[in-house]
C-alpha cells in the first residue's frame, strides 16, 4: 500500500507534491522504521522521482535487511 501511495504521488506529479510524497514516506519510517515496504517505497521515490539509483539501491539494501530479497519486487 505505501508503495502504492509512492508511486502515485510521484507518477502523477504536475503539482510539486514531490514534497508531501517525501513528508509521508518520512513519517511512514518515524511510524514503523523496520517496515520494509516503507523503505521500499523510499526506493521507488529516489529511482522515480529523481533517478537517485545510488539512494535507490541503498533503500533496498536497508529493505533486504529487514525482509530479505526487495528487488525482485520492483521487476
Amino acid at each position: 500500500m505505501i508503495e502504492t501511495l509512492a508511486l502515485q504521488a510521484l507518477l502523477c506529479d504536475r503539482g510539486g507534491d514531490r514534497p508531501a510524497a517525501l513528508e509521508a514516506l518520512e513519517r511512514s519510517l518515524a511510524l514503523a522504521a523496520d517496515l520494509p515496504e516503507a523503505r521500499l517505497a523510499l526506493a521507488y521515490y529516489h529511482y522515480w522521482g529523481f533517478h537517485d539509483y545510488a539512494a535507490a539501491l541503498a533503500e533496498l539494501d536497508a529493505c533486504d535487511l529487514l525482509r530479505g530479497p526487495c528487488k525482485s519486487s520492483l521487476v
